[in-house]
This record gives structure tokens, sequence and C-alpha cells, in this order.
């Protein structure tokens, strides 16, 4: 499951990111974080992401980059 597919308040750990994706980790994205959903636009095509107490705002097409497993 990608973290772009999660659902509202929806909880989970980040498992791999894309090799491709330098620039998710230099804004503090790392496996083993716990990420969760915390707002969506209307169209949910952009996201707000709490990671290790830090609110990211994201498109979603690079949160689905970010591979999860739900708690």
């Amino acid at each position: 499951m990608n973290l772009g597919d999660l659902a509202l308040h929806q909880a989970a750990i980040v498992i791999r990111i894309a090799p491709t994706a330098h620039n998710l980790r230099e804004i503090g994205f790392a496996e083993g974080d716990e990420v969760e959903i915390i707002h969506m636009d209307l169209s949910k095509q952009t996201i707000a992401v709490r990671v290790n107490r830090t609110a990211v705002g994201m498109k979603r097409v690079d949160a689905n980059k970010i591979k999860v497993t739900v708690l």
C-alpha cells in the first residue's frame, strides 16, 4: 500500500521510499517512521501528512512513492 492510498487519520509505518524520491528523504521521511494523513483538499490531490510530529504538505503523486504498512 502507498501513503497516498491511506484514508484520513489512518496511521501507518513507512517500509520503503522509491530510490528516485530523494526530496522526500530531505524533508524528513525515512523507513520505520510512523505517518498519518491529517488533511486532504477537496480534490484529494494535495494532502497533509504527519511524520515524526511534523506536518508536511505534499501532492498525492509524491505520496505514492512511499510504501507503507497499516497499523
